[in-house]
């Protein structure tokens, strides 16, 4: 594992990354001054928190990834500048206006999620009303242990059914927590398991088209097992092993219909399809 530092072949232009939100990387087809270089060839960004040498090479040793193999960009999937083209990184596939807010009016707020009702205008000048929902960010969690993967089960209140998922929750209370941080918590008091190493797979958002909530995917590997410490929400909540063959039968069977858990495990078969080829 090696870190270059090397000035780019051209000016790139500064822009957010998606993967990372808050934090800067340079689009990762301009060789930037910090690209993380694995044993396998692979070029990652080296987003600080969310991808660092520590966490990248565990990833790929536990994907059996083969030394020498072709260069295969992770950040292409993961940390990729969606914007790109776009010097504000928003990741538009149109360059028609946007949507223009007028006025933003609160409808309801408890301490989980705020609905509000903004008056709009839209690109053709005509206005309108949008209803949102404000939910803060969440981390979900797929824990691995050779084989296996570790799911939650609960009392879905809104579907009046139990399903099972993956661990998964955000921090109304502490909105500003750092993603990996907020993974690691989430999977500690849902499961009691605490992670050797945590690695950013991905983002989601919930449902763009009418809430606010974006969600963090990460991957925990070298578990170790302790006593969950679940809020009082989750006194229902119980979690078991589960094999990969399950988990894909769970899906296909419609046990498994939490739309996220669903993505997070997409994600985590397109990154080791990214690794192993």
């Amino acid at each position: 594992m090696r870190l270059l530092d090397e000035a780019p072949a051209r000016v790139p232009v500064r822009r957010p990354c998606p993967a990372c939100s808050s934090l800067w990387s340079y689009h990762h087809e301009i060789r930037s001054y910090a690209l993380i270089v694995s044993e396998v060839g692979a070029e990652y960004h080296a987003c600080r928190a969310a991808w660092g040498p520590d966490q990248i090479q565990p990833l790929a040793r536990m994907l059996g990834a083969p030394a020498g193999g072709p260069a295969s960009p992770i950040c292409s999937l993961v940390c990729r500048d969606a914007g790109a083209g776009y010097e504000d990184g928003s990741g538009d596939t149109d360059r028609v206006q946007p949507i223009t807010q007028i006025s933003s009016r609160e409808v309801y707020r408890n301490a989980w999620i705020v609905v509000r009702e903004d008056q709009i205008r839209r690109p053709d000048g005509s206005a309108g009303i949008y209803g949102v929902v404000d939910k803060p960010s969440y981390a979900l969690v797929i824990a691995v242990d050779a084989d296996r993967m570790r799911l939650v089960e609960q009392y879905r209140y809104p579907l009046g059914q139990r399903r099972w998922e993956f661990p998964q929750g955000a921090a109304p209370g502490l909105a500003d927590m750092e993603p990996m941080a907020l993974a690691a918590r989430e999977l500690r008091e849902e499961t009691g398991l605490t992670a050797g190493e945590m690695t950013l797979l991905g983002r989601l958002d919930v449902a763009p088209g009418m809430s606010s909530q974006r969600g963090w995917v990460f991957l925990a590997t070298d578990v170790r097992d302790g006593d969950p410490d679940r809020e009082h929400e989750e006194q229902d909540m119980r979690s078991a092993w589960f094999t990969r063959t399950q988990v894909e039968a769970m899906i296909l069977a419609g046990e498994i219909t939490d739309a996220q858990s669903i993505a997070a495990y997409a994600q985590l078969l397109l990154v080791e399809k990214s690794l192993r080829h």
